[in-house]
């Protein structure tokens, strides 16, 4: 007898030769596959182990294995074995038991393996055949295979999940037809092809797939979250809806093909995220008032009793909570690598990266065991980094190779921690590797593209809206035609260059009379007001530009739309002067460190600077300007009545949250009428509700006195070091209702000024004076006013108390008595708050002196110490906070002490305002003591 497997001769009795009978034994192992053999002239079943290689070879033999049971257990009768031997009546058919291990029918055809498109099969040779065919058929197929010198074949090309017949007859020399035997079994069925996604709702997701090839009973579809099983759907159709799932939650979706045996193929797998149910997420953000109801900024900017309010226990806080599990032992903490990773040595910070923001994914182990298996299967273009501790007892390089070898990694991706390398240098090592994968990556977008991203997930995102899409068309309409920026703005926006800096110069000398010389007074005012109507009167010959057309259309749209299309314009105006200012910024930070350049370059550099300059504050301020030149028309002209309607819109625009510009920077002049009737119509638009408390910074450039506002607000004045608030603006806060009765005003203004002693206004001969008049200005608006000093700038602070004693001393003239908080930012030290008795004790004193001073050069000695002009309490209006960064950016990450002192800032603020006496003031009188400061300012 020939053994099956090399097809030599085997000893007497044995079903194995010499060579094959070791490897057969050594291959019976649990778990293993064992295929039954037939012999038509044995008594008994021989068993043939097939060793499985890896999980796909395990998978098929597995369903191999089912499929023979199926076939054999006597459940169908087409299945069966038939025998059939010459001149013989055919034997009845034999059928398989119940167990696999001891069949007691014997039979002839081996299955070795089954797939989709081909079969492995082997026989035992009868003594006397000398060949043999094989025929092997289904509905549609009939072929013959002649086989000679082996027992066993491979039939190709089948199709999948087909019923064949094979039947195997051999042949002697003579010719003649000894015996046959007939096997019918299916092929492999294969999975549906080109699965996708339909239609994705809240609570469905509808799929559909192409039928593969083969007599298909039906197709099992299963619906998982996490690793569970949700659905398990079986159809006939290639379509299907999958109806009651939970909104905003990534699904996977198994579609397998199934027989009329029960056969099932593998499974194609697609992915979908069901889409947000924007009620059910606002109601569980404690939000779904704003359901039917737009959220604005000025609803989130409202101030409420939870302003002054410490945040609750946290044992009494319903807090969501995030548990990190590590699988398996790993002697390496990963947070603490992260964290040392994202941290320079001098300064450590805990840092949370989000899983999903991934280019390296790095994989911490001691021991890669068959308990652990790794996603190959996942799509993802992220690199795999294995990282290890070899000096761990549970090592192993064996385990390690064959992972690697699995994942087709390359020595550079196993990163290992040996027995001389201490946490900095392991640290070191990993940062180079993160940054050659930042380097090298590939995966990279800009955000706009995210919104395709957005999609695949089911995030609803503002572009999705027609207002926000309405909007951008709008902005780009305008900032795409912006290529030189100032020339654009002499194009388009021509009514605030020099014609409006002109008029500023006139209107402080119409009340200084500084240049009068021997003129009659009369005179020479006579002869400034004709050069002032001679300006205004160029400024009307110019029509409304296109740009200021565009824009004004823009911003009288619906509340909505108009706030996407200031947010869009902001955005493509940065980025534009981005491009254009960071040149300019550079080379004038360099000169203007060496003292010895010329002062003419560096004015002509602050000038390039500011006309290279764009943002929404300059249309808001054209606007401005075209309505100061409308009003001096007659009431019936047509020009005047189309700007009619311009201070409504911007009073709209206060109420959304946007600031108003008090102060034009540039021009260091107020449009006053502009200002005020703004100022009117917001009035009509709150009325009754128009009660207002005001808020004011003042302090040296580049202190942050913005981002303390920011902070403090939670507003978005503009930041940066360096050269930025120019001018000042105002915002409005609404006060919520339930707290309107503690604070006595319905609106909290906050109002941001540039920093006095700038050193670009310092070139210019009356720098004092405009420091004077800006710094007196801000202070006779506020209720409560904030002088912002940073320690490093201490040397500046005497000249800017003296501007400050000033302006509070020039109050009288207009009624008022403002309180006064000192914040000293970048303070070391701020929790011995007795340590700095001493220098709050010595700052009392020298206000007092310079409140002499002042009064002495004002002609107002009975004021002789600071709380004369000024509400002061040294004991409790004096605040140290601490620097903003921890560290040097930007890397360094936001000092938790600064949002705390801030924090505790502002809860005395609001105390500070709720004792205010001159929380009567309405939005009327506001506008009337504007009037009054600028007449005062000007003098």
């Amino acid at each position: 007898m020939k053994c099956p497997r090399c097809h030599t001769l085997c000893e007497e009795g044995q079903p194995f030769c010499l060579r094959c009978n070791p490897i057969v034994e050594e291959e019976r192992e649990p778990g293993s596959l064992k295929d039954v053999t037939y012999d038509r002239g044995r008594s008994g079943a021989a068993e043939d182990t097939l060793p499985m290689d890896s999980s796909s070879d395990e998978e098929d033999f597995h369903d191999a294995s089912d499929q023979f049971l199926d076939l054999y257990l006597g459940e169908d009768e087409d299945t069966s074995q038939r025998v059939q031997a010459d001149g013989l009546d055919a034997e009845p058919a034999q059928h398989m038991d119940a167990a696999v291990e001891e069949l007691s029918s014997p039979g002839n055809i081996t299955v070795h393996y089954v797939g989709s498109d081909s079969v492995s099969l082997s026989w035992l040779p009868f003594d006397q055949a000398q060949r043999y065919e094989l025929t092997y058929s289904c509905d549609t197929q009939r072929e013959i295979l002649s086989i000679q010198g082996s027992n066993s074949t491979e039939v190709e090309g089948l199709d999948p999940g087909t019923e064949y017949t094979f039947s195997v007859t051999s042949f002697t020399d003579d010719r003649n037809q000894r015996a046959s035997v007939t096997l019918s079994m299916y092929t492999k069925p294969v999975p549906p092809e080109k699965i996708k996604i339909d239609n994705v709702s809240s609570e469905s997701v509808s799929l559909s797939w192409d039928k593969p090839v083969g007599v298909i009973k039906a197709c099992l579809v299963t619906c998982s979250c996490d690793g569970e099983e949700v659905q398990k759907i079986t159809t006939e159709s290639n379509t299907l809806t999958i109806s009651s799932l939970i909104p905003g939650v990534k699904y996977s979706f198994h579609v397998s093909t199934v027989l009329k045996n029960g056969t099932q193929s593998k499974s194609a797998v697609t992915y979908a995220r069901t889409k947000t149910h924007l009620e059910s997420l606002l109601l569980d953000l404690g939000l779904e008032q704003h359901y039917t109801e737009k959220l604005t900024l000025s609803t989130v900017l409202q101030i409420d009793e939870k302003t002054v309010t410490d945040e609750p226990a946290q044992t009494l806080s319903a807090l969501p909570w995030i548990f990190l599990k590590r699988l398996g032992e790993c002697s390496l903490s990963k947070s603490q690598i992260l964290n040392k990773l994202l941290s320079n040595p001098q300064q450590y910070h805990d840092t949370f990266v989000h899983h999903d923001m991934e280019c390296a994914v790095f994989v911490f182990f001691d021991n890669l065991d068959t308990k652990y298996k790794l996603l190959t299967s996942q799509h993802t273009k992220a690199q795999l980094f294995l990282v290890g501790n070899p000096q761990s007892k549970s090592f192993s390089i064996a385990a390690l190779k064959k992972t690697a070898a699995e994942l087709n990694l390359k020595k550079s991706n196993v990163i290992l921690k040996t027995k001389q390398m201490n946490d900095a240098d392991f640290v070191k090592n990993l940062r180079n590797t993160v940054g050659e994968v930042i380097k090298s990556s590939k995966s990279r977008m800009p955000l706009e593209q995210m919104v395709e991203v957005a999609h695949e997930l089911g995030i609803l995102v503002d572009e999705d809206c027609q207002e926000c899409q309405s909007a951008k068309q709008n902005a780009d309409a305008i900032t795409s035609k912006i290529h030189d920026t100032p020339q654009y703005k002499e194009r388009q926006l021509p009514l605030q260059g020099q014609i409006w800096k002109e008029l500023a110069r006139l209107e402080k000398e119409e009340c200084r009379l500084q240049k009068a010389g021997d003129k009659n007074i009369e005179t020479y005012k006579s002869e400034l007001q004709t050069e002032k109507r001679q300006l205004r009167e160029q400024q009307r010959r110019y029509d409304m530009s296109e740009a200021m057309t565009c824009f004004i259309n823009a911003i009288s749209s619906t509340g909505l739309e108009r706030s996407y299309f200031l947010k869009w314009m902001r955005m493509n105006l940065d980025n534009l002067s981005r491009k254009n200012l960071s040149g300019l910024r550079e080379l004038y930070k360099e000169k203007s460190q060496n003292t010895s350049e010329n002062k003419e370059e560096i004015a002509y550099l602050d000038k390039q600077i500011s006309n290279s300059s764009l943002g929404t504050e300059h249309f808001l301020r054209e606007m401005g300007q075209l309505y100061e030149s409308a009003v001096l028309l007659s009431e019936t002209e047509e020009s005047r009545q189309q700007l009619q309607h311009l201070p409504k819109l911007c009073a709209e625009l206060l109420l959304d949250g946007f600031p108003l510009e008090l102060v034009d920077g540039d021009a260091s002049n107020i449009p006053l009428r502009w200002v005020s009737d703004v100022l009117h119509q917001l009035n009509v638009l709150v009325q009754p509700k128009n009660k207002i408390l005001v808020v004011t910074v003042l302090g040296v450039q580049s202190t942050g006195k913005s981002t303390l506002l920011n902070t403090m607000f939670g507003v978005q004045f503009a930041v940066s070091s360096g050269r930025c608030t120019r001018g000042a603006f105002m915002l409005l806060i609404k006060v919520k209702d339930d707290f309107k009765k503690e604070l006595n005003c319905d609106f909290v203004v906050i109002i941001d000024t540039e920093g006095l002693k700038s050193p670009e206004l310092a070139q210019l001969d009356d720098s004092y004076e405009h420091d004077n008049e800006l710094a007196t200005l801000v202070v006779g608006l506020s209720d409560v006013t904030i002088i912002n000093i940073a320690m490093e700038n201490s040397t500046e602070m005497k000249d800017i108390l003296q501007i400050v004693v000033h302006a509070f001393l020039r109050m009288k003239e207009v009624g008022r008595k403002p309180k006064c908080q000192f914040v000293h930012q970048n303070v070391a030290d701020v929790s011995a708050h007795d340590k700095n008795m001493r220098d709050r004790k010595l700052l009392l004193e020298q206000l007092n002196e310079m409140t002499q001073a002042a009064a002495s050069m004002e002609s107002k000695e009975e004021n002789k110490i600071f709380t004369d002009v000024m509400e002061y309490n040294p004991e409790t209006g004096n605040w140290y906070i601490p620097g903003l960064w921890h560290g040097s950016p930007p890397m360094a990450p936001v000092n938790a002490g600064y949002s705390e002192s801030v924090y505790e800032f502002k809860k005395n603020m609001i105390e500070v305002l709720e004792k205010c006496e001159a929380s009567g003031n309405n939005i009327t009188e506001f506008s009337g003591v504007d009037k009054k400061l600028v007449e005062c300012c000007e003098v």
